[in-house]
């Protein structure tokens, strides 16, 4: 059976968001994390360490979905379309262009003979 276009875009779109939360932990890790170069002569608050590491888990958290959501699409897997839906509603916290996508991509999912 033959894929539809618009399936192929949606599992691209699952593997373009994880790329923009892997472009988003190195950003962290490079300009925000208390002991990178930008904090020499600083103090490191305890605060600082903590929201670092909050911070770090959602953005791994989020790229672990958006991967498991693209590969799971891909092989159609049951699961997949639950663990997309659930990426989809993440992306749309990339704005602006997750925002739409993501908003398309929920519609998309929660059709009824897509989740057939």
């Amino acid at each position: 059976m033959k894929r539809p276009d618009s399936f192929i875009l949606l599992v691209i779109w699952q593997f373009i968001a994880a790329s923009c939360w892997l472009i988003g932990i190195i950003a962290a890790a490079v300009f925000a994390f208390p002991f990178s170069p930008g904090y020499e002569g600083t103090s490191v608050e305890v605060g600082d360490v903590f929201g670092m590491i909050l911070g770090s888990v959602f953005l791994l958290s989020c790229l672990g979905i958006s991967l498991a959501s693209g590969i799971g699409l891909l092989h159609r897997k049951s699961w997949g379309r639950i663990v997309s839906i659930i990426s989809s509603a993440l992306s749309i916290l990339l704005v602006p262009i997750g925002t739409v996508v993501g908003i398309l991509a929920l519609i998309y999912l929660l059709k009824p003979q897509v989740r057939d």
